[in-house]
């Protein structure tokens, strides 16, 4: 008898703490007693059941030997057997409780980890994905960029048709908390004996009121019964899970546009940033051929200065000039084959300029433009008067060598002039001669136009002039 007291007030226990136990959405303590119900599933029903299988066989026992007390017995073991099927109803119950309130937890969790993430995707594809002071190279790694969110957000598809498929199935554990605002249809979930009739095991009841650990349910047959809520439960769907899907597909289609948007505006900017960028790049291909150009013009005025500038060799002033004339020649020749180039690369500046006068580097071309016209100009001048120059040296050098020879052939006729005339005739034919040849010398030192008229001239004439007074002795 002891022990199935002690039975009955441990049933008693558990069924009390299962109909008071709370299986609304609010508890958030559900997974501790997830594990306390799997742990006396798998160590404690069994040795459980077999305690009150042996209590069952040992009033049975009682009973056949017709024991004093049999009536008592069979009180206690009906009372034991009764209470064993309801706690077993109400393991029932649990068992559903808390896969539904498990479900329930897991969706919301999962649906707002998906809206902050889709959250997060909106503010970075607003933020980041932004054209703005971009070069080409940026704009072109943010279009990648962009690309790998996109087909990242497709899986997202996957995810969200399921939470809300899931959600079509959630249920409103909301409602065992808070009066609804409508009558709700609530399905039994266990058979239950109460004061008020039968419950039957999944049969559809109209919930009237949820007080609590009881509620006022009604039969299809309209009859009110009053019964534990943990024996019921409130059937799909969730308003607010299909909401919450609902919304996070039109969160989702959004972001898709947003994205779709943005891609189209880098696209277009990173366009525009090509087409700038070739032009950019042509430009300077076009500065780098005006660049060539001027450096090979830099190369022969270099070359006309060392030809111009130094002074001639004093051992050789006449083969020297000669070969700086035809030395600059070659340069004039070398030149000419660079103006062809140089307005190739000027024409193809003006066309560029022509069509593309918003790049920005078409100043530093148009510049580049001018340098190199300046530049060929100049060496046109200056090969100009360096030839000029190196032309009168040469004729000066040739001169002065002309010059110098005819006074050495005097020099030579003289001195071979070594007896005096015989007679006065052939005295004053020698002066005659020698006065010829005095004009003759002075004409040619004029014409030479330079140091000689001065010096040698004079010096000619002292040797005339002896050679004159030798003679008349």
């Amino acid at each position: 008898m002891q022990r199935c007291t002690n039975e009955l007030y441990w049933m008693d226990q558990q069924a009390e703490e299962r109909i008071n136990y709370d299986w609304s959405d609010t508890n958030l303590d559900y997974p501790a007693r997830q594990r306390q119900y799997e742990n006396f599933i798998s160590k404690c029903l069994e040795s459980k059941e077999g305690t009150i299988t042996k209590l069952n066989d040992d009033g049975e026992k009682l009973i056949a030997a017709d024991h004093p007390g049999k009536n008592v017995i069979e009180a206690h073991m009906g009372a034991v057997h009764a209470d064993w099927k309801e706690y077993l109803n109400l393991l029932i119950c649990e068992e559903t409780h808390l896969k539904h309130m498990d479900e329930y937890h897991k969706y919301h969790k999962e649906a707002r980890d998906t809206q902050d993430l889709l959250r997060r995707l909106d503010t970075e594809v607003s933020q980041k994905y932004n054209p703005e002071f971009k070069d080409v190279y940026q704009t072109e790694g943010l279009l990648s960029e962009l690309d790998d969110q996109s087909k990242a957000l497709e899986h997202f598809d996957e995810r969200v048709k399921a939470l809300q498929k899931r959600g079509l199935q959630v249920l409103p554990l909301k409602y065992r908390r808070e009066t609804p605002q409508k009558l709700l249809p609530v399905e039994a979930l266990c058979e239950l004996e109460t004061d008020d009739g039968q419950i039957q095991r999944g049969e559809r009841y109209t919930l009237l009121r949820n007080n609590g650990a009881k509620w006022d349910v009604k039969d299809a047959a309209g009859k009110k019964i009053n019964a534990p809520a943990v024996c019921f439960m409130i059937p799909p769907t969730d308003p607010e899970a299909v909401a919450i899907a609902d919304n996070l597909a039109t969160q989702q289609k959004a972001l898709k546009q947003k994205m779709s948007g943005s891609r189209a505006t880098l696209q277009k900017r990173y366009d525009e940033l090509r087409k700038e960028n070739s032009q950019e790049q042509q430009c300077r291909q076009l500065m780098a051929g005006l660049d060539k150009v001027v450096s090979d013009l830099d190369k022969q005025e270099k070359a006309i200065y060392s030809k111009v500038r130094p002074p001639l060799e004093q051992n050789r002033p006449l083969q020297d000039s000669a070969d700086r004339l035809q030395d600059m020649k070659d340069i004039a020749n070398a030149v000419r084959r660079i103006e062809p180039e140089k307005n190739s690369k000027v024409q193809e500046a003006k066309s560029f300029l022509a069509s593309n006068s918003n790049c920005a580097s078409a100043p530093q071309l148009h510049s580049k433009m001018d340098e190199t016209n300046k530049k060929h100009n100049k060496i046109l001048e200056l090969l100009q008067c360096s030839q000029e120059k190196l032309k009168n040296s040469n004729q000066l050098e040739n001169s002065l060598q002309n010059g110098k020879n005819l006074l050495s052939s005097y020099e030579n006729k003289l001195a071979r002039e070594e007896l005096a005339p015989a007679d006065i005739s052939s005295l004053e034919k020698t002066q005659r001669e020698l006065g010829v040849s005095r004009k003759a010398f002075v004409t040619v030192c004029t014409s030479s136009c330079c140091v000689i008229n001065y010096v040698d001239t004079d010096l000619f004439l002292k040797m005339i002039h002896f050679h004159i007074c030798l003679s008349l002795k």
